[in-house]
């Protein structure tokens, strides 16, 4: 009878969900939402990464609620960002510890789901991120001089991949916003 000696194995290479994701980045995510031949809409949201291999925190609001106007919040851990379906892309804009992702959620959740946010004519994913953005600035979590400059720097690029998710090619971008002051990628 012959005895089976184990094998060594190679040790394991530990998961990335994806290298080029900045830990304590905070991203700006963009989805399409059309098929091709339709408008270039997109859905926007925000994510905060926390570990290399086990995620971070997704933020934003779906109207998915039923009652025209009335959005649901959205604050959830993920290790599949960038497995999302039409994803173009994320975008990193800012930076907060890894540690104080309850500070974020605390400005995410005060804005209204149900009224147009201040300077917005009405309430939508873009306006309710732009807000947001907006609250993580005054709290020094994102360094940029103007939204309103972002917010097309992230549309223009926005529009550049959309196509590409549309195709499922891969990857998907990460990049950083260069309007945005960032702490350098280890």
């Amino acid at each position: 009878m012959q005895s089976i000696v184990p094998t060594r194995r190679a040790p394991r290479t530990p998961f990335i969900i994806d290298a080029r994701l900045v830990v304590g980045g905070i991203y700006v995510i963009v989805h399409a939402l059309g098929a091709p031949g339709e408008d270039m809409r997109m859905h926007w949201g925000l994510y905060h990464h926390c570990h290399p291999s086990d995620g971070g925190y997704k933020m934003h609001i779906k109207d998915n609620t039923g009652i025209p106007g009335l959005w649901s919040y959205d604050h959830e851990f993920t290790a599949s960002l960038m497995k999302s379906f039409l994803l173009v892309g994320v975008m990193r804009i800012g930076h907060c510890a890894i540690d104080n992702n309850a500070a974020l959620r605390q400005i995410t959740e005060r804005i209204s789901r149900s009224q147009a946010p201040p300077g917005f004519s009405q309430l939508t994913c873009r306006t309710w991120v732009l807000t947001a953005v907006r609250g993580f600035r005054d709290a020094s979590y994102v360094q940029c001089q103007s939204v309103t400059a972002l917010e097309t720097e992230i549309t223009a690029w926005g529009r550049e991949h959309y196509h590409a998710a549309l195709n499922a090619q891969q990857p998907r971008p990460i990049v950083d916003s260069s309007l945005c002051v960032l702490p350098p990628a280890p």
